[in-house]
């Protein structure tokens, strides 16, 4: 059930108004190709495979539906070395647009990234031609905050407080909504074409199933 709260998002949009719904923890996700000559790249525009992306519709979330945005990362495909990773970390930013409005501009170097896959060990064979590894490390934890603190004038003191309650950018029904990686100058110094993967976590609202 949702509750009227403080939340930051177009002042036209009224989430608490939409019917009795469900919250699920399941992040919105798109991985595109980035290549040498990209100079920008558009996240959340199309369907495709759930191994790629959760995309529903493109640019915005499908009615009634909403999605609060927490915090944000990015992720590389695993065979991405890291020259490429940094190459692309230390010349990129990253802009999310909610209607006409960018919301967050940062550069990818403080974004928590990753490439999926760390770590090797050995499989025990003689001569060895296989690896086991883990995922996600170091960034699968790691997210750079959108949320802000929400605070209250004391009416006495006129001074700010924090009330303890974390505001999330909203995204209701329907509104247009998009990430792009940019970078002033193309990475051309890339060595081969890389999937980047946008994450957006928080929590989406959805019809009681």
């Amino acid at each position: 059930m949702i509750a009227g709260r403080g939340r930051r998002g177009p002042a036209s949009s009224n989430p608490s108004a939409v019917a009795t719904l469900e919250a699920l923890y399941e992040p919105r996700y798109q991985t595109k190709l980035i290549t040498a000559a990209t100079t920008r790249m558009v996240f959340f525009d199309t369907v495709g495979d759930p191994s790629l992306t959760n995309t529903e519709k493109q640019f915005a979330i499908a009615s009634p539906k909403f999605f609060e945005i927490y915090e944000t990362n990015w992720k590389t495909d695993k065979v991405c070395p890291v020259a490429d990773l940094a190459l692309l970390g230390e010349t990129g930013y990253m802009v999310l647009t909610v209607g006409s409005k960018d919301y967050v501009t940062i550069p990818l170097r403080v974004v928590p990234a990753g490439t999926f896959i760390y770590g090797l060990s050995d499989v025990g064979a003689a001569n060895a031609t296989g690896f086991s590894y883990g995922y996600g490390w170091p960034s699968f934890h790691e997210r750079y905050p959108l949320w802000v603190h929400e605070e209250v004038v004391d009416p006495v003191t006129r001074l700010r407080q924090k009330t303890g309650n974390k505001l999330p950018i909203v995204l209701p029904p329907e509104q247009k909504f998009l990430v792009t990686l940019n970078w002033s100058t193309a990475p051309a110094g890339l060595a081969a074409s890389r999937q980047i993967m946008v994450l957006l976590f928080g929590t989406l609202f959805r019809e009681v199933q």
